[in-house]
């Protein structure tokens, strides 16, 4: 992973990673997931979606991401 931009004083929060899969979760901000290469599926507890390039989570959502062979950006 890669931090590209972590400002505490502004709340943003940007990252790189090359893949990654989660768990459930959900957190206060809202997220903003970029496919650089690949694609990536995103579920939440009523729904999945899979071969997204680019996904917007509104904050509090429970939901769960896996980007196998994908590089992504991910913004908060």
């Amino acid at each position: 992973m890669k931090v590209g931009r972590f400002d505490t004083q502004h709340g943003i929060y940007k990252f790189q990673l090359d893949e990654f899969e989660t768990q459930f979760h959900a957190h206060p901000a809202h997220e903003i997931i970029l496919a650089r290469g690949g694609s990536f599926s995103l579920s939440t507890l009523e729904k999945t979606w899979s071969n997204l390039k680019f996904a917007f989570i509104a904050r509090n959502v429970m939901h769960l991401v896996e980007a196998v062979d994908c590089q992504s950006e991910l913004m908060m």
